[in-house]
């Protein structure tokens, strides 16, 4: 990997991290609840490949209650 990594924290509901320049976000952490009635469990998504290919699903269809990378 050639470029920089650049933080970015939005408090109270994310940690995106980034190539700078590139625009490609690789993750993003979040840790805020989805909606009122959700536990607030942190989960990765969307993660991405440096080529701006996601590898993870927000709500896989194979486990229930199951979210991204938790």
């Amino acid at each position: 990997m050639s470029g920089q990594l650049e933080l970015v924290h939005r408090h109270g509901d994310h940690i995106a991290v980034s190539v700078a320049g590139s625009g490609v976000e690789l993750l993003r952490y979040v840790y805020r609840p989805e909606a009122p009635w959700e536990a607030p469990k942190p989960y990765i998504h969307p993660l991405r490949t440096l080529s701006d290919r996601v590898v993870t699903d927000y709500r896989p269809t194979t486990t229930a209650g199951t979210r991204a990378c938790s």
